[in-house]
């Protein structure tokens, strides 16, 4: 199994659910790989590589990567541009397919949204579809969710992207009733199931925002 993991927005979770699938199939041996890491000079420093890591027990250093690193805590494009650099899609796609290729089982992470720019042309939305891998929205509870999750799905819909379905992420213990609408209305709207529901505090710690 392989897919691509995105999100409304930055901070609503992507790298936990990532981590929440790679200890799910830990006895296919999972691969985790971020194609693009903003605020983090190196892999060794970036935040999500050292929180997978650390949500999955360090099980899986090894097949832990990401691609591009970029110092700034921005969009690709600007994080890009604050360094004097142009990123290629040609090449991140190449990287990425690189990575499809070698691994049976396989958690890609997308950074923020849909629509945050690679170069002025070229946005995460296009490297999902371009990867061809079935998708995951991760996507959180609070006032807004509805339209940020269906304008989401609408956006991979538009462009045939498969999506196995949505997450509701860092769900408080005891959700209002609007909240506890949410899920059923999107599905609903969308014809998109909800994979899961999870709470904003688990077992294994507090959730990774990224």
């Amino acid at each position: 199994m392989r897919i691509f993991v995105t999100g409304t927005d930055t901070g609503v979770g992507k790298t936990f659910v990532c981590a929440h699938y790679m200890n799910q199939w830990a006895s296919e041996h999972p691969a985790y790989y971020k194609p693009l890491q903003t605020g983090s000079p190196s892999m060794a420093q970036a935040e999500d590589i050292l929180a997978i890591k650390q949500l999955t027990h360090h099980a899986f250093d090894n097949d832990v990567r990401c691609g591009f690193c970029l110092n700034a805590p921005l969009s690709p494009y600007q994080a890009a541009r604050a360094e004097n650099l142009t990123l290629n899609p040609a090449q991140i796609l190449a990287d990425l397919q690189a990575q499809i290729d070698a691994h049976e089982t396989l958690v890609v992470e997308g950074a923020g949204g849909l629509l945050v720019p690679i170069t002025p042309d070229y946005f995460m939305l296009d490297l999902i579809s371009q990867s061809s891998l079935p998708v995951v929205l991760v996507t959180r509870p609070q006032l807004g969710t509805v339209n940020h999750t269906l304008l989401s799905l609408r956006a991979l819909q538009s462009r045939g992207v498969p999506i196995l379905g949505f997450i509701m992420n860092q769900s408080p213990a005891s959700p209002t009733q609007a909240e506890a609408e949410s899920v059923e209305m999107i599905e609903s709207l969308s014809r998109v199931k909800c994979l899961l529901v999870l709470p904003s505090i688990v077992a294994t710690g507090q959730q990774s925002g990224a």
